[in-house]
């Protein structure tokens, strides 16, 4: 028998003229959606102006879920009504939510079917998609494909410079960015496409801010990403501390997706052996640990923005191998914080961990800096919604 994800009851006008009754299995889309007559949905002709909206998410990884969780609240505080598609790690976290489900995928997922999305859509036939771009992509871009053959306007939430590299299938009309420059490597990506700043809302205030660092100590945060290139900043890392290990505090929190993966364990390995903190998931976030620690080092991942906002020290480990696996993720060849002179990078014959603890002028510098490109990424929920809705309404 399939496994329920849920039992989802959409009101009158939602799908049909009556009640409807779904029952949302992993794995499968049922034929038989409506209880009354045995019917399948059928979409009615709506009028967006007058009619509230229905609008699909779909996510993967946990980033997109938390950029768009708070535009689904909001929007059903506008009276409208969203279902959620969820896969990887962001399925978990719908769950915890009170949000219906109306599709769960494999919690690790090796595809997803087209035929799929295209029942999906069928019943629901939303006015507007909402997608991640998580890495690497796939029922997001699947989604963004059919609902593409259908005329059904597709939103884009890009959380990282160069992420709608990865949106190989389909062409979302609207991307909404974290700031300036990401919009303008969207625009290169897709040209016919509206693309929108609107901030970033996920970074927490600093009185908010758990520390997990003792009192007095100098501290270094290594934000793992994949297997692939997290062995390499890690070596890196503890080849530079060198013999001073003993004046840091250096924690490491494995990136939530890889944390059992065959290479993620051998790095544990490596730092347990040096006796570095291990952090788990769920002890303290790793945006938090990145906006307390004087150091974060890693190679491209949100927890270097993070630092950088809150003025710490960023460090960008670039091997080869750490650029050619960002280019492969982002499609990008060099890390926008080090062009910005946010972050700095290692190897680099200018730069070395001993160097990192400068003068108070670097300081004030990076301070100046931070909050210069603070002010450029101010979340604006207000504006994302509003588009949104415009794009549902044409």
């Amino acid at each position: 028998m399939d496994k329920i994800i849920n039992i989802c009851y959409f009101p009158e006008n939602s799908f049909t003229t009556s009640v409807s009754l779904v029952l949302c299995f992993e794995g499968k889309i049922p034929s038989k959606h409506n209880t009354n007559n045995n019917q399948p949905i059928r979409p009615v002709q709506r009028n967006p102006k007058i009619l509230p909206m229905r609008i699909l998410f779909v996510t993967k990884d946990t980033v997109p879920f938390r950029a768009l969780k708070p535009v689904a609240e909001a929007l059903t505080k506008q009276g409208h009504t969203f279902f959620i598609v969820a896969e990887g790690l962001s399925l978990a976290m719908w769950e915890k939510t009170e949000h219906a489900i109306i599709y769960g995928g494999e919690t690790e997922p090796k595809g997803f079917e087209s035929a799929v999305a295209d029942r999906i859509l069928t019943a629901c036939y939303p006015d507007v998609v909402v997608v991640g771009l998580s890495s690497p992509i796939n029922a997001e871009g699947q989604f963004t494909f059919e609902a593409n053959k259908r005329k059904i306007p597709v939103v884009a939430f890009s959380d990282t410079w160069g992420a709608t590299s990865r949106m190989k299938l389909g062409e979302p009309n609207l991307i909404l960015t974290v700031d300036a420059l990401d919009a303008k490597i969207s625009e290169g990506h897709f040209p016919t496409s509206r693309v929108v700043p609107v901030g970033d809302w996920l970074t927490k205030p600093v009185t908010s801010l758990r520390s997990p660092w003792t009192t007095g100590t100098k501290s270094i945060f290594i934000a793992g990403q994949n297997p692939a290139t997290t062995k390499d900043f890690v070596l890196e890392t503890l080849g530079q501390i060198g013999n001073r290990k003993s004046d840091w505090e250096v924690a490491y929190r494995p990136h939530p997706k890889y944390k059992d993966a065959p290479g993620t364990l051998e790095v544990l390995e490596l730092l347990r052996k040096s006796r570095v903190k291990l952090l788990e998931r769920g002890e303290v976030s790793g945006d938090e640990l990145a906006a307390t620690a004087h150091i974060t080092v890693s190679s491209f991942s949100r927890a270097l923005r993070v630092a950088c906002l809150y003025g710490k020290v960023a460090v960008s480990v670039q091997t080869p191998n750490c650029i050619a696996q960002m280019e492969k993720s982002t499609g990008l060849k060099t890390y926008p914080l080090v062009e910005l002179g946010l972050c700095l990078k290692i190897p680099d014959q200018r730069t070395s961990f001993a160097d990192l603890f400068r003068a108070e002028v670097d300081a004030e510098v990076r301070m100046t800096r931070s909050k210069r490109y603070s002010s450029s990424i101010l979340p604006n929920l207000g504006l994302a919604i509003s588009e949104i809705l415009a794009l549902a309404e044409n």
